[in-house]
């Protein structure tokens, strides 16, 4: 059985943070835990998952945020789909225990795009989704740009077959509450996939240009060097 990298990048080992620790514990026995604080690395998210990335041991990469905790077949099923996926993925549903300002703002995530992360729905292959529940082998695992949060977007486009999304691969995640940590946390989101598709559209129209003038160039020219 391949060997497993669990990374969990966080300020420090709070109440959530212990939580999402023992959990990995006790339904990953056999894993490398690999908790970032800032202590070990400061700095974004991203730059903790790096930082993990470059002394793990393992041969899979499993992300988890602080503030969320795996289920019991977590780690199974993730390995089963693995073994024809570069990657693999799956929901983060609220604790049932998580207080009423989060289920308020659980329904927020659920109306907004993509809700298949927050909500169990059937199984597909995705270009996106979240670092809270992302499993990858080694080879296809890539740098995270160091955004405050977004940085996901560019890690997973670069895993080229896609990434398999199973409802099975389950993970319980706490959200922030309504109002202003809602509205923050939406709106850097907002910012960086904005940023990141401003990218992407201006390469693809130069790219567009060039090859429109090569094939007029191309068209009209008798013979080529």
């Amino acid at each position: 059985m391949p060997k497993v990298s669990i990374i969990i990048p966080c300020k420090t080992k709070d109440y959530y943070a212990k939580r999402c620790i023992k959990a990995c514990k006790k339904y990953c026995p056999d894993a490398e835990l690999l908790v970032i604080t800032d202590k070990i690395c400061s700095g974004h998210p991203a730059g903790k998952r790096n930082y993990a990335m470059r002394i793990a041991k393992g041969h899979i990469f499993a992300f988890i945020d602080s503030d969320a905790y795996p289920s019991e077949d977590w780690m199974r099923n993730a390995l089963y789909w693995l073994k024809v996926f570069p990657a693999v993925c799956g929901p983060g549903v609220l604790p049932p225990d998580a207080p009423f300002r989060e289920k308020v703002a659980d329904q927020v995530h659920k109306w907004m795009f993509c809700p298949y992360r927050v909500i169990p729905q059937s199984a597909r292959t995705v270009r996106w989704h979240p670092t809270f529940n992302l499993i990858v082998w080694k080879e296809s695992a890539s740098q995270f740009e160091d955004y405050l949060t977004g940085e996901d977007d560019k890690f997973c486009s670069n895993i080229e077959e896609g990434i398999f999304y199973h409802p099975d691969i389950l993970v319980y995640h706490n959200r922030r509450g309504i109002f202003k940590p809602l509205w923050s946390q939406f709106g850097v989101w907002a910012r960086h996939k904005g940023h990141f598709q401003r990218l992407a559209f201006v390469a693809w129209l130069t790219t567009l240009w060039v090859y429109a003038v090569n094939f007029v160039i191309g068209f009209f020219k008798r013979r080529l060097s």
